[in-house]
């Protein structure tokens, strides 16, 4: 009996065909206008729903500290990543569509910067004060500012890498040239190893400090 189909074989939507007749192809139906469609994992929209708010924005900052010392200010550039994050954080809340608004713009985020700046260095003073560090050394402007705008601008570059829904250049383009630069993975293992060098350099660098009887001041954050 020669190999081929058979007649009355179900096609492919287990529908018996007519004698003599080929089986139907398949017919996909398109998703109505508005209606949700699930992506694959490795797409950036299912990676949204993922992980859309995290602490790993902290890492490149660690090591920045590590490297830039009294110029850079660790405790501003937490605060800042906290500013940023509230607008992802009231859309949860809300079950919104879309997490990354305005606020993950590079021109909210110098809005945001000039704010974070401030506020974050009063705050790490009554910090202090209310925790009893009587050696802590104020936070100088440079170091101030310098942490608000590295948290605030290196914020909206790693969220526009991985989230769909972020665009960085609003108002003057809804376009996102940043998205797929790297992958989810590689964003989150690059600011985890850098946090790890970070933080080595910073115990060694105050251990060697340290050793050296400079004031605990002179290591401000």
């Amino acid at each position: 009996m020669p190999h081929g189909r058979c007649q009355n074989s179900p096609d492919a939507e287990g529908i018996l065909s007519p004698p003599g007749r080929a089986a139907r192809p398949r017919r996909r139906i398109a998703p109505a206008a508005g209606a949700r469609v699930d992506l694959p994992d490795a797409t950036p929209l299912a990676r949204e729903k993922h992980v859309p708010f995290t602490p790993f924005h902290m890492g490149p900052g660690i090591l920045a500290k590590a490297c830039l010392r009294g110029w850079f200010s660790l405790i501003v550039f937490g605060w800042a990543q906290i500013v940023m994050d509230i607008e992802p954080l009231l859309a949860m809340l809300g079950r919104a569509e879309r997490l990354h608004g305005f606020t993950h713009t590079f021109a909210c985020a110098t809005l945001l910067a000039v704010f974070s700046a401030p506020t974050g260095r009063c705050l790490a003073g009554i910090g202090a004060r209310i925790l009893g560090f009587a050696g802590f050394r104020p936070i100088g402007w440079p170091a101030a500012f310098v942490g608000a705008f590295a948290g605030t601008y290196s914020h909206v570059a790693l969220d526009a890498m991985i989230y769909a829904d972020a665009t960085p250049f609003a108002p003057f383009t809804d376009a996102n040239p940043l998205l797929g630069l790297a992958s989810a993975r590689f964003v989150y293992r690059m600011c985890l190893l850098t946090g790890a060098i970070g933080a080595v350099a910073c115990v060694a660098i105050w251990l060697y400090l340290a050793g050296r009887d400079v004031p605990p001041g002179a290591a401000t954050l």
